[in-house]
C-alpha cells in the first residue's frame, strides 16, 4: 500500500501568492485612479455650479436704456466697470473678480471672474449695440491620481448673449 500526500507543494503556493499580489497591485492602481476621477468629477460639477450662479446674477443686472448696472470690461483682462448705476459712484464694478480663498465654504480653492464684452466691437457672432457676451470663468487648482499638479488650474468657462431690456 501508498500512502498518496495530501497538500501543496512549496512552487504552487509561491506561484498562487505570486498571481494574487499582482492581482492586489492592479486593484491598489484602480482606486487611486477611481479616487481621481471622483475628485475631478466633484469640483468641476462645483465649478459650473459656481459660473451658472453668477451667469444668473448677470442676467438679473438692470441694463436699458436709463441704467447699466452691468457695465463692459475694459479689457478681456479686466471686470466689467460701470459709471451709469443708480447709487453706484462711476467705475464701480458689479462683478470684481473672486480670487482662491475669497469664495465661502466649500468653495474656497475656485477662482471666479467675469468678463462683460460689447459685441457691437465684433466679439459676438451678431454685432449689435443691444448685445453684450458674458463670459463667466471659473478655475480650481488641477488634481492627479498623485494628489495635485503644482502650478497648473483646471477652468470652466460658461459664455452667454445677453441683451438690453426695453
Amino acid at each position: 500500500m501508498t500512502i498518496r500526500e495530501v497538500g501543496f507543494t512549496l512552487v504552487e503556493v509561491l506561484v498562487a501568492s505570486s498571481i494574487i499580489a499582482v492581482g492586489f497591485t492592479g486593484l491598489t492602481g484602480m482606486l487611486a485612479l477611481s479616487g481621481y476621477a471622483s475628485r475631478e468629477g466633484r469640483y468641476r460639477s462645483m465649478a459650473v455650479a459656481l459660473a451658472q450662479e453668477r451667469a444668473e446674477q448677470t442676467r438679473s443686472a438692470r441694463w436699458d436704456m436709463t441704467q447699466d448696472c452691468l457695465g463692459l470690461s475694459p479689457s478681456p483682462g479686466e471686470p466689467a466697470v460701470t459709471g451709469a448705476c443708480s447709487g453706484r459712484g462711476d467705475g464701480f464694478a458689479p462683478f470684481p473678480d473672486e480670487r482662491a480663498g475669497e469664495l465661502p465654504s466649500p468653495f474656497e480653492q475656485f477662482s471666479r471672474r467675469v468678463r462683460v464684452l460689447p459685441c457691437a466691437a465684433g466679439a459676438c457672432p451678431i454685432a449689435s449695440t443691444d448685445l453684450r457676451l458674458i463670459a463667466v470663468t471659473v478655475s480650481y487648482a488641477a488634481t492627479s491620481g498623485r494628489g495635485g499638479a503644482p502650478g497648473i488650474d483646471q477652468a470652466v468657462m460658461l459664455s452667454q448673449l445677453l441683451g438690453r431690456q426695453r
